[in-house]
């Protein structure tokens, strides 16, 4: 294997979360890939004290790890070999040569620009790469022929074989969950909505079928109930911090197969579509508090948590939640009877301490604080200051 003057990188995105993998790549051109490797690893060992699973290089008694889904044990992962691991690669610098962006969309006469190209024109004069925005992926082989490893991540296209082979060492692709858990275009979301108690990252091969890769990195963090795009960016920030690890596992040839890690860690198959905008509608009578909020975190970018039927506003979307321990109890109406001031099939409106109180009414007669929402108009509304006793009026 001959060494390589410059490691000539491409990233194919159309997510605004992806950018901290693209500074961290452009922040480290004067540093070889061995040089970042090592740092990377480092990081890596302390992110692992912190919840975070490991992974790199030969995998050592994988037999022996079946019930110790806490680390999956690698052969020569330590900094002290890794020179002796990059070998052609330690002294190989990385440059950013070019990023890969969907076209900007035109909504209702609007055009909305892409959010990775908008990025990169606010920082041309800092770094200058190629920025190219092809309507399919194929227009742009003569450029990937000139490049050595392409990064993807959230791209949006589906890459065809011709297509795959353009790059001289290959692809290798950003995905947020554990896999072979949640393979397709909404992994985060569908790990938050089901409320699972670990989120992940996963730096697989890119094939023609869709996420079915060796791995070459996995990390496992512990979901914190956050709304969706911050718990993505804490993804897209552990991937700046291994896309080297990744690619020089990749480089090595050191991978598992889904289907080993299927095995150790007990992680079964499946897949997640496209959200659509139906996906919003929410019967709240049907779902228990935690329920809601598990998908008003997962789809609070899109496509929202829609209640689609109340006599009071019509249909409206959840702007803003309370998340404390009263959420997931039941209100005992008879202590609080004095304070309702107003009562419908979904709301119960209470004055407690001269704070006016809205919940939304679930299963298993719990109740959901809500404080903030938007009706089918796009008018927000406070409920906090929100004059129920007026409206129960003219219900009546």
């Amino acid at each position: 294997m001959l060494q390589l003057p410059t490691l000539k990188i491409a990233i194919c995105t159309s997510s605004s979360f992806v950018i901290p993998i693209i500074q961290d790549i452009l922040s480290n051109s004067d540093s070889t890939l061995g040089e970042i490797y090592d740092k990377q690893l480092i990081n890596s060992n302390i992110l692992d004290q912190k919840n975070t699973v490991i992974f790199g290089n030969e995998i050592d008694n994988v037999q022996n790890n079946k019930n110790n889904n806490s680390k999956v044990e690698f052969k020569n992962s330590s900094q002290d070999n890794s020179k002796n691991i990059l070998q052609n690669y330690y002294n190989t610098k990385v440059e950013l040569v070019l990023i890969i962006t969907q076209p900007d969309r035109i909504n209702r006469d609007k055009v909305i620009q892409n959010p990775i190209k908008k990025w990169c024109l606010e920082n041309q004069s800092q770094n200058k790469i190629k920025v190219l925005s092809p309507d399919k992926i194929k227009e742009v082989q003569a450029e990937l022929e000139q490049i050595d490893i392409v990064i993807t991540a959230s791209f949006g296209q589906i890459i065809d074989r011709e297509t795959l082979i353009k790059p001289k060492l290959g692809w290798l692709n950003w995905h947020p969950s554990l896999l072979p858990k949640y393979r397709g275009a909404t992994p985060m979301q569908s790990a938050i909505v089901n409320q699972d108690q670990y989120l992940g990252l996963s730096w697989i091969d890119v094939g023609i079928k869709m996420d079915e890769g060796e791995v070459y990195y996995q990390s496992k963090t512990l979901n914190s109930n956050q709304i969706y795009q911050d718990q993505i960016l804490h993804q897209a920030h552990i991937g700046s911090s291994t896309w080297a690890i990744a690619i020089i596992n990749k480089l090595q040839g050191n991978s598992i197969s889904q289907e080993e890690l299927s095995s150790i860690n007990n992680q079964k198959l499946s897949f997640c579509g496209r959200l659509t905008k139906e996906d919003s509608s929410t019967d709240n009578h049907s779902k228990t508090a935690k329920e809601i909020i598990a998908k008003f975190l997962a789809y609070n970018e899109f496509p929202g948590t829609v209640i689609p039927k109340d006599e009071v506003f019509g249909e409206f979307r959840i702007i803003e939640i309370i998340k404390t321990q009263e959420e997931f109890l039941n209100i005992k109406e008879e202590s609080i009877k004095e304070n309702i001031i107003f009562e419908s099939i979904n709301w119960l409106i209470i004055k407690e301490n001269k704070q006016q109180k809205c919940y939304l009414k679930c299963k298993n007669n719990e109740y959901l604080q809500i404080t903030k929402i938007k009706n089918s108009f796009g008018k927000m509304i406070g409920l906090e200051g929100f004059d129920f006793g007026k409206l129960e009026n003219k219900l009546k």
